[in-house]
C-alpha cells in the first residue's frame, strides 16, 4: 500500500511548485511505486467546509510536505492561515514533516510568514545543535520522537564510563606507614631503610610498599634515572610530608593493626638496656662475716677481759 504525501502551501503563490512536486514524485520510478500525492486543488467540489477537508487529509497522510514562500495566505477569524493550520495539525498528530522554504530574503515575506519560518528553522537548528553538543561531550546521541501529539526529546547524562573514574581514598598499610615514618626525619637508602624497619633483607611486602608509595607520589628517588644505583636514597615528597604531618607520627594508621604498627615503628630505634649499660652480671648481696665487723666498743671488751682474769686468780 502506498503512503500518502500531503503538500501544503499557499496555492496562489506556489501553484507551479505544487504541480511540479507532484509530477516529480509520481513520475519517478521508485518514489511513484511507494508514494501518492494529495493536492487540495485536485479535490472535486463537495458540500463540505474547506478547512474540514484539508485537515482531514492531513490526518490521513503519512508525510507532511510544506512549501513556504512570501505570502501567508487567507486568515480565518483567529488570524491563522490554512498553511499554518495544516502544519500545526501535522505536528500535533506526530506526522513526519518535510519543510522547504523558498528564497533567502526574509524582508519580502509577510510578517506572519516570517514568524512561522523562523519558528520552524529554530526548531530544526536546535536539534542539530543538541546533536553536535552531545557528540562534542562524548555523550550518547539524543533521541527524538512524537507521542500523542507531543514532541519528546531525550538527553542522556554522563555515566561512570564516560566520566573521570572515581578513586577511593587510599589508606597506608602498616608497612607503608613504617616507611613513611622512617623517611620523615632523613632520606634513607635501601639498606638503611631495611635496618630501620628491622628487616634483615628485602621482602616482597617491602618491595610492594616502595613501588606503591612511589606510584602514589608520597616518596621519590634521589636518583630517579638510576633506580638500582647503590647510592639511591628515598625521601618524602611534599605530598607525603603533608600526609605524615596531618596524620601525626604518633597516631599511626587506623584499624586493629595500629598498636602493632606503632610498636614495630619504634622498636628498631630503641636501644636495648644491654646496649645502653653493657652486659649485666648476676648480683648477690654479700653479708659481712663476724670477724670483718668493726669493733664499735673496744673499751667494753677490755673491761670484760680484766674481770675474767681477776676471777681466775681468786680460785
Amino acid at each position: 500500500m502506498k503512503q500518502l504525501i500531503f503538500i501544503s502551501s499557499v496555492q496562489k503563490e506556489l501553484a507551479e511548485e505544487r504541480r511540479a512536486m507532484k509530477s516529480y514524485i509520481i513520475g519517478d520510478a521508485l518514489l511513484g511505486r511507494f508514494f501518492d500525492v494529495f493536492l487540495f486543488e485536485d479535490m472535486p467540489a463537495a458540500d463540505r467546509r474547506a478547512d474540514k477537508v484539508y485537515l482531514d487529509q492531513v490526518d490521513r497522510c503519512d508525510v507532511y510536505l510544506g512549501l513556504l514562500g512570501n505570502d501567508y495566505g487567507y486568515e480565518d477569524a483567529q488570524g491563522v492561515s490554512p498553511t499554518e493550520r495544516e502544519f500545526d495539525r501535522a505536528t500535533s498528530a506526530g506526522k513526519q514533516r518535510l519543510i522547504f522554504v523558498k528564497g533567502e530574503n526574509d524582508d519580502a515575506r509577510h510578517p506572519k510568514m516570517q514568524s512561522l519560518t523562523r519558528h520552524i528553522e529554530k526548531a530544526g537548528t536546535g536539534i542539530l545543535d543538541m546533536i553536535g553538543l552531545c557528540k562534542a561531550a562524548k555523550l550518547r546521541p539524543p533521541e527524538f520522537r512524537q507521542e500523542m501529539g507531543q514532541f519528546i526529546q531525550t538527553l542522556w547524562r554522563p555515566t561512570a564510563s564516560t566520566g573521570a573514574p572515581v578513586e577511593a581514598p587510599v589508606e597506608p598499610t602498616a608497612t607503608d606507614w613504617r616507611i613513611l615514618t622512617a623517611l620523615s626525619t632523613n632520606p634513607l637508602g635501601r639498606q638503611g631503610l631495611l635496618a630501620t624497619l628491622g628487616y634483615a633483607q628485602r621482602t616482597g611486602n617491602f618491595k610492594k610498599a616502595i613501588e606503591k608509595l612511589l606510584s602514589m607520589g608520597w616518596i621519590k628517588m634521589s636518583i630517579p634515572d638510576k633506580p638500582h644505583s647503590r647510592l639511591q636514597k628515598y625521601r618524602l615528597t611534599e605530598k607525603g610530608t603533608v600526609y605524615v604531618l596531618a596524620k601525626g607520627a604518633a597516631k599511626g594508621p587506623k584499624g586493629p593493626s595500629a598498636g602493632r604498627a606503632e610498636s614495630a615503628i619504634n622498636r628498631p630505634n630503641r636501644p636495648s638496656q644491654a646496649k645502653r649499660n653493657g652486659p649485666q652480671k648476676d648480683y648477690v648481696a654479700q653479708q659481712p662475716s663476724p670477724e670483718s665487723k668493726p669493733d664499735k666498743k673496744p673499751a667494753n671488751r677490755a673491761a670484760a677481759s680484766r674481770r675474767k682474769i681477776k676471777g681466775s686468780s681468786n680460785i
